[in-house]
């Protein structure tokens, strides 16, 4: 498996190596864990607090902001 993000060949035997982890937000392709840990992860981490839907790419509400 080819890592999307950091382009390395990678040919451990864990299950991310073997199918790669989802690369999104930071791309469409498959990531290798490394950089699922290290990029992927903590991007994640700070579109949700900024509360961002990455997988929609837009703004969302909370269900108490909703009911307001």
């Amino acid at each position: 498996m080819k890592c999307s993000i950091c382009k390395e060949e990678k040919l451990e035997k864990g299950y991310g190596e073997i199918y790669g982890h989802n690369a999104q937000p930071i791309n469409d392709g498959r990531c290798c864990t490394v950089c699922n840990m290290e990029v992927v992860v903590p991007m994640r981490i700070k579109l949700f607090q900024a509360n961002v839907d990455f997988r929609n790419k837009k703004e969302t509400k909370t269900k108490v902001e909703k009911e307001k």
